[in-house]
């Protein structure tokens, strides 16, 4: 990333992504995604662009700009209701709000604080924790 409006010293941040090599692993949908589009990786461009159908050939080919957040959700939407989810119980923040609950749920050792503040580009621990849902059992643990 190299700027966020989180990034208080617009400084840039690296997000690493590990290869799970299971079906659904960020690493091999983004190479699926990439092997498809024939994006090229040293190119200024957006990585996630707009698609544009021609008529004339039947074929689409991909916008220079980047694509928009409403587009982007509109996929997500379509997405959910396809799989037979209610796409009004979802939004594109709940992308992070799961993503950091399972890396909690599911690390074999507790992540550092640090460490799932710089990953998700969160600024404070409040923003960070506004984001991980605990589980009914661990909030059972507390009482």
């Amino acid at each position: 990333m190299p700027r966020s409006k989180t990034d208080v010293y617009r400084e840039g941040n690296f997000v690493f992504i590990s290869a799970s090599r299971s079906k659904y692993c960020p690493v091999g949908v983004l190479q699926r995604y990439l092997d498809l589009s024939g994006i090229d990786l040293s190119s200024p461009l957006p990585l996630f662009r707009p698609l544009v159908f021609h008529r004339s050939t039947s074929g689409y080919t991909l916008r220079s700009r980047k694509i928009s957040y409403t587009t982007c959700r509109d996929i997500l939407r379509d997405t959910l209701s396809q799989l037979g989810y209610n796409p009004n119980d979802y939004g594109l923040h709940s992308l992070r709000s799961g993503g950091i609950t399972a890396a909690v749920r599911n690390s074999r050792n507790s992540i550092p604080e640090r460490l799932l503040k710089l990953h998700g580009r969160w600024k404070s621990d409040v923003a960070k924790d506004m984001y991980v849902e605990e589980s009914l059992e661990n909030r059972l643990h507390v009482t």
